[in-house]
């Protein structure tokens, strides 16, 4: 009876085994095709490992990354908003979300998406940067300036934040706008040296 008891543990035992290993070599799978642009086999094999995780936050993320790079970003979205469900707590969900939105042009999405990361960060550059370009596309430039100029004081080495205040400033024909952009320019921000050539030479 003991010999019996012990094989059928033995069994459901490597059943188990088998079964994590499988769903593991899933996301293992879909990593190297996410890497070598597979991006089809990649959500293919990411949605059969998040059927036996449902609430895998990182494999939400990737997914996520995979659906963007065949430009579906609804479903990117809706695998970013999963994400951030899971685990609200890391940078790259949010500023994620924010920028699908940001392509799909959401911008009141975006805000709400970067005010969310602001919550748990109030100094991440990134998102203020990405909030204030939303709040320009939707025409509201003095909190886009605003919040470049919060930006700024909480980071003078934030070249995207000096980049899109010159932006802002150029396209106002503000006289400021070249110090902006030279200041970018000297951060190394891409971009700088085409809008320093086209508006400060």
């Amino acid at each position: 009876m003991k010999f019996i008891v012990a094989k059928k543990i033995a069994l459901s035992l490597l059943i188990t085994f088998s079964l994590l290993s499988c769903e593991k070599g899933a996301n293992e799978k879909g990593m190297d095709f996410y890497q070598n642009k597979k991006y089809e086999e990649a959500i293919t094999q990411f949605s059969a490992y998040l059927e036996a995780h449902p609430e895998d936050a990182d494999t939400y993320f990737n997914r996520g990354r995979a659906y963007e790079q065949e430009k579906d970003y609804e479903n990117a979205l809706k695998d970013y908003q999963s994400a951030i469900s899971a685990n609200p707590n890391k940078e790259e969900f949010w500023l994620s979300s924010g920028i699908a939105n940001f392509k799909m042009k959401k911008f009141k999405s975006t805000i709400s998406n970067m005010e969310g990361l602001l919550s748990l960060q109030e100094n991440n550059g990134k998102a203020m940067v990405l909030k204030a370009r939303a709040y320009a596309q939707i025409g509201k430039i003095k909190d886009a300036m605003e919040t470049l100029n919060d930006a700024i004081s909480k980071s003078n080495k934030n070249g995207d934040a000096y980049l899109y205040r010159g932006l802002i400033r150029a396209n106002a024909n503000d006289v400021k706008a070249c110090d902006d952009l030279g200041q970018a320019k000297r951060l190394k921000t891409p971009k700088a040296i085409e809008l320093m050539n086209k508006y400060c030479e």
